[in-house]
C-alpha cells in the first residue's frame, strides 16, 4: 500500500533536522514515495533542499499529487534507475520499499545511493510481513523478508539503527537504519540519529505523534497534527559539530 506504519516517521524527521543543522541538505531522494509521505514530512524541516522522487507506479503521481510535493518526479524502476543522473550529496530515503524486491536487487539500489548521497536512511519491516498487490499495483507485493541480522549482512556502511518492536517476543517490528560510506560524516550521522532516538524514547507520544499507526498522510490536517506534536522538539537547537 502507498502508506505505512507511523513507527520511525518522527525519528526520520528529527534526524534530518539535526543533520541539516550541521551540514545543509541539498537534496532529498525519495525512492518509492507512494503517497509522498517523506516529501510531506521532510519539506517543512528541509525547506532549502531539492526533492526528487523515483516512483515505479505512474498512477500514484496523479492520485497523490506527487508533482506538487517533489521538485522532480521520475517514473522509473528503482532497480534499474541510473542514479548517476542525480546530484551528489543530500539524503536518500527508502521508506518501506526494499522488501518489494529481492535482497540482491535491494543491495544494488542501496549501494548506488550510497555512491551519490551523504546519508541513506532506510525503514524496513522486520520479520515476516506477507503482502500481495494493492489496488491493481503489482509492485506492492512483498518479495523479501528481513531480520536485523539480514539487514546488516545485505546493506553495508550501517552507522546506527533501531527496531521498534511490535510483538512481545520481538519477532516483528519496523527497523530504521542510517548508512553512509563517507567516513568523515559517519560520526555526525550516528550522533544525529542517536540523539533523535533518545528524544523519541524520552517522549513516547512521539512514536505516533497523535495519529493511528497506519495513517494516510495525504490529508494536510494529519500532517498538521503530526507537527503539532513534534514541533516543540524541532525548536530546540540540534547539537553542532565540535
Amino acid at each position: 500500500m502507498p502508506f505505512s506504519s507511523m513507527l520511525g516517521k518522527s525519528l526520520a524527521v528529527l534526524t534530518a533536522h539535526r543533520f541539516n543543522a550541521q551540514r545543509p541538505v541539498s537534496q532529498v531522494v525519495d525512492i518509492g514515495p507512494g503517497l509522498g509521505t517523506y516529501g510531506r514530512l521532510l519539506r517543512p524541516v528541509l525547506p532549502a533542499a531539492r526533492f526528487v522522487a523515483v516512483e515505479i507506479w505512474a498512477p500514484y503521481v496523479k492520485e497523490y499529487g506527487l508533482t506538487e510535493i517533489y521538485d522532480e518526479v521520475r517514473i522509473a524502476d528503482a532497480r534499474v534507475f541510473d542514479y548517476r543522473r542525480l546530484d551528489s550529496g543530500g539524503i536518500a530515503m527508502l521508506g518501506d520499499v526494499l522488501e518489494h524486491m529481492t535482497k540482491d536487487e535491494a543491495q544494488a539500489v542501496v549501494l548506488a545511493l550510497l555512491e551519490r548521497c551523504d546519508m541513506v536512511m532506510m525503514s524496513i519491516p522486520i520479520g515476516h510481513w506477507p503482502q500481495d498487490e494493492y489496488m491493481g499495483n503489482p509492485w506492492e507485493a512483498h518479495v523479501a523478508s528481513y531480520g536485523p541480522g539480514d539487514v546488516r549482512r545485505v546493506f553495508p556502511y550501517n552507522v546506527a539503527e533501531i527496531t521498534f518492536n511490535i510483538n512481545a517476543d520481538a519477532s516483528a517490528g519496523i527497523g530504521v537504519f542510517v548508512m553512509s560510506q563517507k567516513l568523515a560524516l559517519q560520526d555526525a550521522i550516528s550522533s544525529c540519529f542517536i540523539e533523535s532516538i533518545n528524544v523519541v524514547k524520552a517522549n513516547p507520544g512521539l512514536m505516533f505523534c497523535g495519529l493511528p499507526n497506519m495513517t494516510d498522510l495525504s490529508d494536510p490536517a494529519l500532517i498538521a497534527r503530526f507537527f503539532e506534536e513534534l514541533s516543540p522538539f524541532l525548536d530546540s537547537s540540534p547539537s553542532q559539530p565540535a
